[in-house]
């Protein structure tokens, strides 16, 4: 059960660097809330490097207008592999949700990240 809120970078990582592996890692119960301030590469929650076998579920990622440029709530890099995304509230200011590549083989994600996480952009209304 974890809070982040307001950071420069991500609200919650998992990497590994290039010549060490992670695997089993578990991000749950937590809550990014106004992350991905100031750093262009950002999102609430990132998954990158050489990581397997990770699970992300019941989160809750705010992207708010604050942030620079738009950013997605979550990120999956490249060389992840077998990485379970379920049930989460991913909400933020842009059409770019998820930032999650294309793969052609190899396990990548489990179905359901498309059934089962609650995705929504929003659009702060102008006031007068």
């Amino acid at each position: 059960y974890n809070l982040a809120y307001d950071n420069a970078g991500a609200g919650f990582q998992v990497y590994s660097p290039k010549n060490e592996t992670s695997s089993g890692n578990v991000v749950r119960f937590n809550i990014s809330s106004g992350d991905a301030l100031e750093t262009i590469n950002a999102a609430g929650i990132i998954v990158s490097g050489r990581v397997l076998d990770t699970a992300v579920y019941q989160n809750t990622v705010v992207i708010g207008d604050r942030s620079v440029g738009p950013h997605a709530a979550l990120w999956l890099g490249k060389s992840v592999r077998g990485i379970t995304v379920r049930n989460n509230i991913f909400m933020t200011n842009s059409a770019d949700i998820f930032d999650v590549p294309v793969r052609t083989s190899g396990p990548f994600i489990a179905p359901e990240l498309e059934q089962s996480i609650i995705a929504f952009e929003f659009k702060p209304e102008a006031t007068n």
